[in-house]
């Protein structure tokens, strides 16, 4: 039997039909080395997040598509009476990229939080779509869509009053009674307090502060055991005090008042106000221009 050795410069190794053999041929070339190779790993990585990116988008444009439709049996119009226009792919990749709330993920997004919040927590009052943009800071096409999606699925109902599109929570929903109380605990604070403090003469700017804004804000942990509000303007601090523990008493939940001057929080050699305005601040009621 002849010797076995090993291919030469113009030979290489071959497998067919299961057998291996030598045959003539050029050398295969080197594979590339080094930084080509880690170039070809980082295309491949990016060529993958690129395409799910565009499989998600396209899903959630189909939906919002067969949604709109939904949407417009409930009367879902932007004010004045127009149809809303079509959504941007803007609009639709906000929505795809939108992270769970953190202080309660089950929702699908924070704007969808904000929206039931608003509707459940003030359960029995109508808002119009405009006002819902205002109180919830959610962009009138994303909140009809959400309308559209919530509404189908039985939760939300809207009629029409003349040219404008009224929504409210569904009391009727099965799910109505336990999803309220989610709601209390979740987005309660930010509503019933928006709500409550307005009514306080004095009060020119209010936020929430601390643990529980940074959750309503996305951060995920713990629920928060307490709310921090701060009030800025010259109220009374009794009466504030007392607002906030009838609210906290109907959340659950301790809240905390923090009264300042004007001056005080414009302060900037005050090391507590320039921690507040680098921390999350979650607007209550807005300073007036």
């Amino acid at each position: 039997m002849g010797r076995l050795t090993a291919p030469g410069r113009d030979q290489r190794l071959t497998r067919s039909h299961g057998a291996s053999a030598f045959r003539e041929g050029p050398e295969k070339p080197p594979r590339p080395h080094g930084r080509l190779d880690h170039l070809g790993e980082v295309w491949v990585l990016l060529r993958a997040i690129l395409d799910q990116l565009v499989e998600e988008v396209l899903r959630d444009l189909d939906t919002s598509l067969r949604c709109q439709r939904a949407s417009y049996r409930i009367g879902d119009l932007s004010e004045g009476g127009q149809r809303p226009s079509t959504h941007t792919p803007g609009d639709i990749i906000q929505s795809v990229s939108e992270s769970a709330p953190g202080l309660l993920p089950i929702f699908r997004s924070g704007n969808q939080l904000k929206l039931l919040g608003s509707l459940f927590v003030l359960a029995g009052a109508e808002f119009s779509i405009a006002e819902l943009e205002r109180r919830t800071g959610v962009s009138q096409q994303t909140i009809s869509r959400e309308v559209g999606r919530l509404g189908d699925a039985g939760l939300l109902s809207a009629r029409r009053s003349g040219r404008m599109t009224l929504v409210q929570a569904n009391q009727g929903s099965p799910y109505f009674p336990e999803l309220r109380r989610l709601l209390l605990k979740a987005a309660g604070p930010s509503v019933v307090l928006a709500e409550r403090l307005t009514e306080v003469a004095g009060v020119t700017e209010a936020h929430l502060f601390g643990s529980w804004a940074r959750r309503y804000e996305g951060e995920l942990g713990p629920p928060p055991a307490d709310v921090d509000v701060l009030i800025v303007g010259d109220a009374d601090p009794d009466r504030v005090e007392a607002v906030c523990v009838e609210v906290g008493r109907g959340l659950g939940l301790e809240v905390n008042p923090v009264v300042l001057s004007e001056a005080e929080w414009r302060d900037p050699t005050s090391g507590f106000v320039r921690q507040l305005r680098h921390g999350p601040l979650v607007e209550l009621i807005a300073p007036r221009a």
